[in-house]
């Protein structure tokens, strides 16, 4: 009969009976003997019709989804169950957050507000790397999104400066966070005990994390992007502790953001703080055992809006390119054909580059191949009176 509403429900069609129908299945949620179906049920009417609800459709599930049964539910889904059970409940709890995303939005401080916001966190949380032993995470990207959403195209509005706003400001920082810790890549000899479809479905939670952290930044603004850059450079710093694997999750973070980045002076100022730390002289290293997707990720990053002002610091991005193509021409073809030479786009001011330094970035690959750092035509990024 349950499965009968949804086919219902998908066809728009009520009756009062559906009604009756709606409130048995949310009341059910809480029977483990139907608790199948009755998921199914709500789920799709959730993410399909939620007017279809009653007011009193909705205070029940919200009632249940706070209930001690659901606390029973959730502490079993975090501590890394993954029966099918778990993986619903999840999928019930996110459902249900982004159809009632304003108005969790605005009641994070009611005691039903913070719990459910809580439990969203919770799933960020769960031990284990994304796709692989942790299924559920990669649920929540849509919630979150949603929300990042609501709170931009409420800027402007009259209740812009409520307290409610700051409230989501916290929680949206508080899961790039916890969003950073679940990219992070995992050593050498566990990445080969992955299939190839561990492998896509990490690397496809890599690109919904860089998503939502660009659809972030539009929200959270400068103060994100020192963040990332403050974590590279006081992971690198004396006494800090440099975990290559937080060092290249800051990075990518980072390389996500350079479809927004334009002309304003900070963006300047805190890649000026992250080229002007140790980071591309010790990557530049060929001896140091760094990752090798650490140091790929660096390439990347290069290739955001910068301007490198005249100075060693050349040289070292320079050595640490080519260095690069070197480690990957030692790995087994993938079938790619690797770049004979490197261009990249620099600014000195007024002045041209020696080009004699180019002949030191020479790096043999095979005794038919190498690797030429090639300096490209001079050319102002931007002007100076």
């Amino acid at each position: 009969m349950l499965y009968s509403l949804r086919a219902f429900i998908d066809f728009r069609i009520e009756f009062p009976l559906l009604r009756t129908l709606t409130q048995t299945a949310i009341h059910w949620l809480a029977s483990e003997d139907m608790f199948e179906a009755a998921c199914d049920v709500v789920i799709d009417i959730l993410s399909l019709s939620f007017s279809f609800l009653t007011a009193e459709d909705k205070l029940a599930l919200a009632n249940i989804l706070t209930s001690p049964w659901a606390v029973e539910r959730y502490e079993l889904l975090i501590s890394g169950d993954t029966d099918w059970g778990s993986i619903q409940f999840a999928r019930l709890l996110v459902t249900y957050a982004e159809a009632t995303v304003q108005k969790l939005a605005k009641s994070l401080n009611t005691p039903s507000g913070r719990a459910m916001i809580e439990m969203l966190h919770g799933i960020l949380n769960i031990p284990g790397y994304a796709q692989v032993e942790d299924e559920v995470s990669g649920s929540t990207f849509e919630f979150w999104s949603s929300l990042v959403e609501f709170l931009v195209d409420n800027e402007g509005e009259d209740d812009s400066d409520e307290p409610w706003i700051q409230d989501c400001h916290k929680e949206v920082k508080r899961a790039v966070e916890e969003f950073w810790k679940k990219i992070r890549i995992p050593n050498m000899h566990e990445l080969q005990m992955w299939t190839k479809d561990q492998m896509d479905g990490f690397m496809s939670y890599r690109k919904d994390a860089a998503d939502f952290v660009e659809s972030a930044y539009g929200l959270l603004g400068p103060p994100l992007f020192l963040q990332l850059v403050d974590q590279v450079v006081n992971a690198l710093a004396p006494g800090g502790n440099a975990s290559w694997q937080d060092i290249e999750a800051s990075l990518f973070c980072l390389n996500a953001l350079s479809d927004l980045l334009g002309d304003e002076p900070y963006e300047d100022v805190y890649m000026e703080r992250l080229f002007g730390s140790n980071v591309f002289s010790m990557l530049v290293d060929p001896a140091a055992e760094i990752p090798l997707k650490a140091r790929t990720t660096s390439v990347n990053l290069i290739g955001m809006k910068l301007q490198l002002q005249e100075g060693p610091q050349h040289l070292t991005v320079c050595r640490f390119i080519c260095i690069v193509l070197r480690e990957k021409a030692r790995l087994p073809s993938t079938g790619t054909q690797l770049p004979l030479h490197v261009s990249f786009d620099t600014c000195s001011g007024q002045k041209r580059i020696q080009v004699d330094i180019f002949p030191l970035l020479f790096v043999p690959l095979h005794p038919d191949r190498r690797v030429v750092c090639i300096p490209p035509p001079i050319r102002n990024l931007r002007s100076k009176p």
